[in-house]
């Protein structure tokens, strides 16, 4: 029953039904906690994919919040140099950079090319992506010191 509820989550998303994904995501991460508990990559992945939902939807502070649970999950139950906890971390980065935190976003985008660049080398695209945001991070940062200047 949960796999057909996360086949259906996926599925609204997919589409772009953000109302219904994270309605769905919801019930998910509700439903694997009482099934699983909070310590379970299962459980962890649901939350991840909430966070996802959320920042899209442009609900920046409970991305975040979501985002920064699946981190530190999946680093407790895999490592931190896991290719999943790197994903969450670099997912973690795209909410802090969309929510404007963007110190936060930096690091966290930094801790993710390091780990990318460790287990797989720097031209691997997940690196990439991580750099990508990064980048994004940096560039926002700048935008951000340059307009405090000119005040």
């Amino acid at each position: 029953m949960l796999k057909h509820l996360a086949k259906v989550a996926e599925s609204a998303y997919a589409k772009g039904n953000l109302t219904s994904s994270r309605e769905l995501y919801s019930s998910l991460v509700m439903a694997r906690r009482q099934r699983h508990g909070d310590n379970n990559m299962l459980t962890i992945s649901a939350i991840g994919k909430l966070s996802v939902v959320e920042r899209k939807d442009g609900e920046h502070e409970a991305a975040i919040g979501l985002a920064r649970e699946a981190v530190d999950g999946s680093e407790k139950l895999l490592g931190a140099l896991h290719p999943d906890s790197l994903r969450w971390q670099t997912n973690l980065a795209k909410a802090l950079v969309a929510g404007g935190e963007l110190a936060e976003a930096q690091a966290a985008a930094r801790d993710a090319v390091e780990g990318y660049h460790m287990i797989y080398g720097a031209g691997h695209a997940d690196a990439i992506s991580a750099e990508n945001i990064l980048a994004a991070a940096e560039n926002s940062v700048g935008r951000a010191l340059n307009a405090a200047a000119q005040l």
